[in-house]
């Protein structure tokens, strides 16, 4: 948003100076009858400080409108954002502090610039004095013009890194095949269901499940995929000597039956949870690859035995790892033990449920299903594991959304001030267009020495745009997923993006000087 407000207040700056220029002789004239610069540079500050005033009073308008886009650029999950858009002292006083600091900051330069002249050589007209005016305000204007340049430099390569941060973190591989499952949030102990009757219900509610036509399979886990909930738990693990006390902590979940088939973990060897897997039968865990690595670097470990809460339990299966929790979650090593081998099963449970076409369209006849159980049944949560995931991401997702809308306007701004500066360098250049066409200059040669200006713009404010670039992302350093802190590609986007702005806004002022005729220029002198 700063960036946003110093290229506007530069296009405004710009267009201070061609005004400047336009009443050259009224304050030639008021200087000449005992004006002082400083009264006449107070003036100019007062009519900056009522046009950023005006320009305010309209924008609080159009903010009760704007304010509503922006919550729909944040809502990404359906549900609205918890923020209250309305003006209030703070507000007010920040807008007031605002406009008064920026007509100062950027009204100052061109009143000072628009009152340094030859009080004679303006009255009197005189072509050397006022093309010298105007090249000195050409100048200015060009240096603000390659300043918004640079500053949208800055907005587009942070626009394209998040961009591409977005799409590896909305493409990245969670370990499992994570479309077409439903996850179902399961309260039992508020549903009224104590100790081992909790072992009944989820058997129950996991044969209703799949009955339901559209299921391919179901099962279960206590914390669930996506669903904000981890357990942790020490272990005792033959041959491993632990280096310190969090070397001999591990991720933990409780699973029901076919687990990994079900929610598309690759197992790398041995077998699933199986259903026999109960209180009856020996204790049993399956292991991720990050377990495997870390607690048996040499040999498999399929087979060995782990000790966890005094319980001794077999490594009867290694999974690739999956991302339970969150894309960006760490590989960690995780062990997954038998839900069903639980005495007392948790007071909330998940149920993963795999559909054979899309999920959304199955939650409310899964849910009925289940309901069928018992109609008291808590429900908490019933929805696809690719929208959990979305939501996971949500706070990435607003931030390059919004960073996006102000790299888009940012480009709109620069290219406004080039067309502006452009303009302004056509119509005073008339005479000498007129006279290199005289002279055997063809239409593509002047032209060219139109666009050759805009790339020379374009070439310093690049340069020192991807300068600040490279310091200014070091900011969104959090919000980056596999993208590095220099990104070539989004530098290039970034200038291949200004360089087509560039070509457009200088297109219009390059043919109106190619157009300049001999007869033309000598009736602009």
């Amino acid at each position: 948003v700063g960036l946003l407000l110093v290229i506007v207040c530069a296009n405004v700056a710009n267009l201070l100076i061609a005004r400047g220029v336009a009443r050259a002789r009224e304050i030639g004239i008021r200087m000449a009858i005992g004006a002082a610069r400083a009264r006449v540079v107070r003036q100019l500050l007062v009519e900056s400080l009522l046009l950023a005033l005006v320009g305010s009073a309209l924008g609080l308008i159009v903010a009760y409108w704007v304010g509503k886009v922006l919550l729909q650029l944040g809502n990404i999950a359906g549900a609205p954002l918890p923020i209250v858009l309305r003006l209030n002292g703070h507000v007010v006083g920040f807008i007031a502090v605002l406009i008064v600091a920026t007509a100062l900051v950027f009204g100052l330069v061109p009143a000072l610039h628009g009152t340094h002249l030859d009080i004679g050589d303006t009255l009197r007209g005189s072509g050397r004095g006022m093309a010298g005016r105007g090249r000195g305000q050409l100048q200015l204007g060009k240096l603000l013009v390659a300043s918004q340049i640079a500053l949208s430099v800055v907005l587009l390569v942070g626009m394209g890194m998040l961009v591409r941060s977005m799409a590896h973190l909305q493409r990245a591989g969670l370990g499992m095949d994570r479309d077409r499952l439903l996850i179902v949030q399961v309260d039992a102990q508020r549903s009224g269901y104590d100790g081992p009757a909790r072992g009944a219900l989820i058997r129950d509610l996991l044969a209703r499940a799949a009955q339901v036509p559209g299921v391919a399979a179901a099962t279960a886990s206590n914390n669930g995929l996506f669903g904000g909930t981890e357990s942790r738990t020490t272990l005792d693990v033959a041959g491993f000597t632990p280096r310190s006390p969090d070397d001999s902590m591990v991720n933990l979940d409780r699973v029901g039956p076919d687990y990994f088939r079900t929610i598309g973990g690759r197992l790398l060897s041995g077998r699933d949870i199986l259903a026999s897997d109960d209180r009856n039968t020996a204790m049993v865990a399956v292991v991720n690859q990050s377990f495997a690595r870390q607690f048996f670097p040499v040999g498999d470990a399929l087979g060995k035995h782990v000790i966890t809460g005094g319980t001794d339990r077999e490594i009867v299966g290694v999974i690739a790892d999956v991302q339970d929790q969150g894309v960006r979650e760490p590989r960690a090593a995780r062990l997954y033990v038998a839900m069903l081998q639980n005495s007392e099963p948790a007071d909330a449970f998940t149920l993963e449920v795999r559909a054979s076409r899309d999920p959304a369209a199955l939650s409310g006849a899964v849910g009925k299903a289940l309901l069928r159980a018992n109609a008291a049944l808590r429900l908490p949560s019933n929805r696809p594991l690719n929208v959990l995931v979305s939501d996971s991401i949500s706070e990435d997702q607003m931030t390059t959304r919004l960073l996006s809308a102000f790299g888009v306007l940012a480009l709109t701004l620069a290219s406004i001030g080039l067309y502006g500066v452009m303009s302004y360098n056509t119509q005073r250049r008339t005479s000498e267009f007129g006279l290199r066409v005289a002279l055997g200059a063809t239409r593509g040669d002047v032209i060219w020495l139109v666009l050759r200006e805009a790339i020379w713009l374009l070439a310093g404010g690049a340069v020192a745009g991807i300068a600040g670039s490279l310091l200014a992302t070091r900011l969104l350093r959090e919000q980056l997923f596999g993208v590095e802190l220099i990104d070539p590609v989004s530098i290039a986007l970034a200038i291949g993006a200004l360089a087509m702005a560039v070509l457009l806004a200088t297109s219009l002022p390059a043919r109106r000087a190619a157009n300049v005729g001999p007869m033309e220029a000598l009736r602009s002198e």
